[in-house]
């Protein structure tokens, strides 16, 4: 079952401000994930997990990461088995990446470790699949997530060059032009208001 194909997002324009606003980008913040090679979907900056799942066969969720930090860096994948899983359960599929853009469907390099692959006896296990990026990486990275398997499965993607969402700083919320017209205002009239109370106190 092929996803609705989604047209490439900078996250980083809808979601957030900058680094300080860290934050998980989930698949249904999207409706669905890209499963076209050619038009990804564009992770931006500020982005410091994604967060996804494989439905079943032939679910596929292909990536562009624009904004990752230039150099050394390992890009970390963790899949998880859907809770309630039977005796025929199966869920994995392949991890493929390129620091260049996709040729072909299926281009790239596979993940260290290779694929993944889920049945009854390892279901309660997250497997983990790494992508070592060395100090000549320039800061992009497209990276092909193609579940094959018939039973569905989540995925966690991060980078150890980007803070985790948790330890990001608040952002910082600018008070808007409204509110402080609006307290100059009030300040204003509580100004007329001692006038108006100390010209009646001597008048009397």
């Amino acid at each position: 079952m092929f996803k609705t194909l989604v047209a490439p997002i900078a996250v980083l324009l809808s979601l957030t401000a900058g680094a300080a606003q860290a934050t998980t980008l989930l698949e249904s913040d999207l409706g669905d994930f890209s499963n076209s090679w050619q038009t990804p979907t564009a992770i931006g900056a500020g982005v410091t997990s994604v967060s996804g799942t494989w439905s079943g066969s032939n679910d596929y969720d292909i990536f562009s990461f624009k904004f990752l930090p230039v150099g050394q860096q390992t890009l970390t994948l963790i899949f998880d088995a859907i809770p309630g899983f039977g005796y025929s359960y199966s869920a994995g599929g392949s991890v493929l990446f390129s620091t260049s853009a996709f040729r072909w469907g299926w281009d790239g390099t596979a993940a260290a470790g290779g694929g993944v692959s889920f049945g009854y006896n390892n279901a309660g296990t997250p497997i983990q699949r790494t992508i070592e990026l060395g100090d000549d990486f320039a800061g992009q990275l497209w990276l092909g997530l193609y579940g094959t398997h018939s039973n569905p499965l989540r995925y966690t993607i991060s980078s150890s060059a980007l803070p985790a969402p948790a330890d990001a700083a608040p952002a910082v919320v600018p008070v808007p032009a409204t509110l402080a017209l609006m307290l100059t205002a009030l300040g204003g009239l509580g100004v007329l208001a001692l006038r108006r109370r100390k010209a009646a106190a001597l008048a009397s």
